[in-house]
């Protein structure tokens, strides 16, 4: 099924670039319209492929696009940018910090901890995958509902 995974986004994002694409080829400006789609399209498939590659980068972009959706002035959303960044190196900063500080001591407990980690790779990533779109989804129903 993984080995699947870049054919079936393929077969679900592909539709709608096609359509996209011809539709802005009836505009009034169809070039410049369907080249500038052309590049966004290119844009996409490049990023599915990073995210296949490293998952972090979806999880980065979900993030970003909360607060960029967010109705902050620039200095917190250059706040939440800088939290956000510092979330995502912690997982490198404290195994650092805890060999640096315990020495070759710390080596079997980050062993440990890291083929947990890794058994549960997927479970860790799919979870915070839900967590961002569990919070999507109640923003969305909070903004149509009108009670923001």
């Amino acid at each position: 099924m993984a080995l699947l995974l870049p054919e079936i986004v393929g077969l679900m994002v592909t539709p709608g670039a096609v359509i996209g694409r011809v539709l802005l080829l009836r505009s009034r400006d169809p070039m410049r319209n369907a080249s500038t789609f052309g590049l966004g399209f290119l844009v996409v498939y490049s990023v599915v492929v990073l995210g296949v590659l490293n998952p972090n980068l979806f999880i980065m972009m979900s993030g970003m696009s909360v607060i960029a959706s967010s109705a902050v002035g620039l200095e917190a959303a250059l706040l939440a940018t800088v939290i956000l960044l510092v979330a995502a190196v912690v997982d490198f900063l404290i195994p650092i910090g805890i060999y640096l500080a315990m020495g070759e001591r710390a080596e079997h407990g980050l062993a440990v901890a890291q083929a947990w980690m890794l058994r549960h790779s997927r479970v860790l990533t799919l979870s915070v995958l839900l967590g961002f779109g569990a919070l999507f989804t109640a923003r969305g129903i909070v903004n149509l509902a009108g009670l923001t």
